[in-house]
């Protein structure tokens, strides 16, 4: 049985891991995902939400394709998510 600080590495490592590996996949995944942005005909200046969209890389690409007057809106709620709006600035 570990203990809470255990715990607490082991979600610091498990969180690194996954910050580390999309490192390494977003850029095999960004031209697919620009072609699925592409297929989706996104008018400027429309409007989205994507709910459960993970640390939101797939959001830019949706902002490129709605322009300056469109808004992307992703929300996501894991524990990625919020150690990536702690790092996001830095």
């Amino acid at each position: 049985m570990r203990n809470k600080n255990n715990i607490t590495e082991s979600k610091v490592h498990d969180t690194d891991s996954y910050l580390q590996s999309l490192m390494v996949t977003n850029p095999l995944q960004e031209p697919v995902m620009r072609r699925v942005v592409r297929a989706l005909n996104l008018p400027p200046g429309s409007r989205g939400l994507d709910v459960g969209c993970e640390i939101g890389l797939q959001a830019i690409l949706r902002a490129e394709a709605v322009g300056a007057a469109g808004h992307v809106t992703d929300v996501d709620r894991s524990p990625e998510q919020k150690l990536y709006e702690l790092i996001s600035h830095l």
